[in-house]
């Protein structure tokens, strides 16, 4: 009699094939599901910064953003949110009078963190469209600290944005989270 199919032992083989490739493949996905959080963060504030520059111009006001966690203060830390708002008497505070343009929040995974000539609270620019004398770097990071993967946007005080390559800086030195 001829009988086809598996053995168990065969079936177990494959088992256990599939349960190594699988297991070598969640942590790479992982990492590939965060990179993919951070560079659509960096796109986000690239977009904002943008559209703040453009409001300022076209409402012939400051524009300022700030940190915020509630979208409708500013405060908090940057990596909670942002709000963008017309600042009508450019002090970078929003006060009762003054329209929120947009807010948002981050990804809980990632840390941001503005670092600046100035202040580091707010990012203010002017109806001409550029900034306050403000240059400066936001830098994103993964909450468990893998360094190849942040990403910085490096705002110029002309208000002009770039985004360096994943997992470096403006200069081309490696990012350093933490």
């Amino acid at each position: 009699m001829n009988k086809s199919g598996f053995t168990l032992i065969e079936l177990m083989v494959v088992i256990a094939i599939l349960a190594i490739t699988f297991s070598l493949s969640v942590p790479a996905y992982k990492d590939l599901q965060l990179r993919q959080k951070i560079n659509g963060q960096a796109n986000q504030l690239f977009s904002i910064i943008y559209l703040a520059r453009s409001e300022a111009i076209k409402r012939s006001t400051v524009v300022t953003i700030c940190k915020s966690g509630n979208g409708q203060t500013c405060g908090a830390e940057w990596s909670e949110g942002w709000l963008m708002f017309a600042d009508q008497d450019a002090d970078g505070t929003l006060d009762p009078l003054e329209n929120i343009i947009s807010a948002g929040l981050l990804d809980s995974q990632i840390m941001v963190n503005w670092s600046a000539f100035g202040s580091d609270n707010y990012l203010r620019l002017t109806p001409r469209g550029m900034t306050m004398s403000q240059n400066g770097t936001f830098t994103l990071c993964p909450k468990n600290g893998n360094a190849m993967i942040a990403r910085t946007v490096v705002v110029s005080k002309l208000a002009r944005v770039r985004l360096p390559p994943m997992g470096e800086d403006d200069g081309g030195t490696p990012i350093v989270c933490g």
